[in-house]
């Protein structure tokens, strides 16, 4: 309004100068896009008579443009002139911004509008996208498409994916009225993270070029999509006693490493599963290949991302064997994989003697090496041992106890030995009453009593030990004794403040255990809550002591689980069993021993862990691989394996099955008289 005032008030002050003054009817809108029509309503008003050429003109910043002219011849009065202007490029060329109407009348120039717009700009709005999406979903946007002017759109509206900075998908729309729905749908390839979604609405004339435009853009979010999985090992064929180390590798819709959490799951020929390992994807994995492992194909299954994965690996072929000489006694022992078939060449000093070998997996065959007397360098391969031997030949025998046969006068020395130390027994145990009877000395009757009071009574605790074994058991950090390498079983008793009263049936449970133990010829050392349970080849008599300890182990178990049933006292305990060097030694009433390397702190550590379950060292389960089902225990203190079945029971399995039923025998009988 205050525009038109001042407008009416420069038209009346020109009057009074000029001979014409020249005014709009109406002024311009506020804004125009291309192709639209600029009205412009003239009045021309006179003074007096005038005769010259009228030229109105389009000013946009710097550029000039001549949109009307005509030559006007008029005596004094009014004339008007509707103008109609397209805003068209071919006509206006590239005029655009802030423009206004300029008019010159022979040397008269003046302004005849206000200022205005000329644009070719499109205001896109679209709804927000949320969310993150996968390759191959559908997205769908709609939105509105108005141009500088107001109006609503009539055009195209397209869509393109802008990956650093460079342009590969392109969709496109109508947009109808000024709305338009446009649809896009994800590559199954495309790169997962933040991409830029570019909405591009434009009008198009004639002749189809585009007049006017407008942009907007979004952020599109893609997940990453796990869409491959291999498994890479590093060495595919192994030797038994090696160990298998991979990764798994996990890609994405692009090919990208993905890092997920992997279950691994080591299977053997038959399918079973021998080991399940946890790892993240890129890194390492490892599996210990036992040293007798028969030559087979084993196979590797995993889970990772939602993709399975399988592979395989090859256990070879391995013939090897261990020699042992001890005096003149040669032992050889199939270590490998595979049957032992082959010659085999010993030198005894100068000499050298062949043996046809044919030794099963595992199995050991002893000879005797026999020289004249005196020293010999043995060397069986690149294993080499001086002894002394004697005989009357080099030679190389089949070991025979008939070689260890005493002769008679030996023998009759032996004998004579024998009975002298029956008789000294004999004399001590007994003395003469007046009347010339033998009868049995006090010391004699006490020794009996004493073990039978050990054997049935309820034994109570004695110096804090809930147990107490026919063979007193002590730890002696120093002594000289046979080194031998023992199984321990670590029975570790978790609640031993609340049962070490004995009470609530605790001291029963575990005089069976005892007795279970030493029945099998192992030793029982407490020490305070932790039951050292000892197997050593000298006691046990057999060199297959991995195997009884285990089958103990899960008798054991058996014991408590059946007490904690019965009694309302429950015993909470772990169970871990190792192997390693012990040095034993035998006195006249108890034995003495003490181990070689961190054995029994290691013991510890994993019966504690423990619950109520029987855990393995690595080395005990590398020894029996073929014969157990285990499962990885994942703790930062400890390395071992839960034992979770036996597969293939031991020879002593009768022997202990037949003690557990005694067992349970004497529970029904001991029931029977509570009653």
């Amino acid at each position: 309004m205050k525009k038109e005032i001042a407008f009416t008030l420069i038209i009346v002050f020109f009057l009074t100068l000029a001979s014409a003054a020249i005014s709009l009817e109406q002024q311009p809108k506020q804004t125009y896009n291309f192709e639209d029509t600029l009205d412009l309503p003239i009045k021309i008003i006179a003074s007096q008579e005038i005769s010259d050429v009228l030229l109105i003109k389009l000013i946009c910043g710097s550029i000039e443009t001549e949109i009307y002219k005509e030559y006007i011849s008029l005596t004094e009065g009014e004339k008007t002139r509707d103008l109609s202007i397209p805003l068209i490029a071919s006509f206006i060329g590239n005029s655009q911004g802030t423009c206004s109407i300029n008019y010159q009348l022979g040397t008269q120039k003046e302004n005849l509008s206000q200022d205005f717009d000329l644009s070719s700009q499109i205001d896109i709005l679209a709804q927000e996208v949320e969310g993150s999406f996968s390759p191959g979903d559908k997205i769908t946007l709609s939105g509105t498409a108005i141009k500088r002017n107001g109006k609503e759109l009539t055009g195209i509206i397209e869509a393109n994916f802008s990956t650093n900075g460079i342009s590969n998908m392109i969709y496109s729309n109508l947009v109808e009225n000024g709305n338009f729905i446009i649809e896009i749908i994800l590559p199954q390839n495309i790169k997962a993270g933040d991409h830029t979604l570019n909405l591009f609405a434009y009008e198009k004339n004639s002749d189809l070029k585009i007049i006017n435009n407008g942009s907007l853009k979004t952020t599109i979010n893609v997940k990453q999509i796990a869409s491959n999985i291999e498994i890479i090992l590093d060495d595919p064929k192994l030797d038994p006693g090696e160990t298998l180390k991979g990764r798994i590798i996990l890609h994405d819709q692009t090919g990208e490493n993905m890092i997920e959490k992997a279950y691994i799951a080591i299977k053997d020929s038959k399918g079973q599963v021998i080991e399940k390992i946890e790892k993240l994807t890129d890194e390492y994995f490892e599996h210990d290949v036992n040293l007798t492992e028969a030559p087979s194909t084993w196979r590797i299954n995993v889970y990772a991302g939602g993709l399975d994965g399988t592979s395989a690996f090859i256990i070879n072929e391995k013939k090897a064997i261990k020699t042992e000489i001890l005096n003149n006694t040669l032992t050889i022992t199939n270590i490998g994989n595979v049957n032992y078939e082959e010659i085999v060449e010993i030198n005894i000093g100068e000499e050298i003697k062949q043996i046809d070998l044919s030794l099963k997996i595992g199995e050991s065959k002893k000879f005797t090496l026999t020289a004249p007397r005196g020293n010999y360098l043995i060397q069986i391969g690149e294993e080499s041992k001086t002894v002394s031997l004697t005989g009357k030949s080099v030679d190389v025998k089949k070991f025979s106890e008939k070689t260890f046969a005493l002769k008679p006068a030996i023998w009759i020395f032996i004998i004579i030995i024998l009975g002298l130390i029956a008789y000294m027994i004999f004399r001590k145990g007994y003395k003469r009453t007046f009347f010339g009877r033998k009868h049995p000395s006090k010391g004699k009757h006490q020794k009996v009593k004493d073990t039978f009071i050990r054997r049935s009574k309820k034994v109570k605790e004695i110096k804090g030990h809930l147990i107490n074994p026919l063979t007193p058991v002590e730890f002696s950090l120093s002594i000289h004794g046979n080194k031998q390498t023992s199984n321990i079983i670590n029975l570790h008793l978790k609640n031993y403040s609340e049962i070490s009263s004995g009470q609530g049936g605790v001291v029963e449970t575990l005089k069976k255990i005892t007795e279970l133990i030493e029945e099998s010829k192992g030793l029982v050392y407490q020490s305070r809550e932790n039951l050292f349970l000892i197997f050593s080849p000298e006691k046990t008599r057999t060199f297959k002591i991995q195997e009884l300890t285990i089958s103990l182990a899960k008798e054991i178990v058996k014991i408590l689980e059946n007490h904690n049933k019965l009694f309302k006292q429950k015993i909470e305990y772990g169970l871990a069993i190792d192997e390693g060097e012990l040095i034993i030694k035998s006195e006249k009433n108890s034995v003495k021993f003490t181990a070689i390397t961190a054995l029994m702190t290691n013991l510890k550590r994993m019966s504690i862990v423990s619950n109520k379950q029987i855990f393995l060292s690595e080395k005990l389960r590398n020894t029996l691989a073929s014969k157990i089902k285990v499962d990885k225990v994942e703790n930062d203190k400890i390395k071992a394996y839960n034992l979770k079945e036996i597969v293939s029971k031991p020879d002593h399995s009768k022997f202990i099955t037949g003690f557990m039923e005694r067992l349970g025998r004497e529970d029904k009988n001991h029931k029977k008289s509570s009653k």
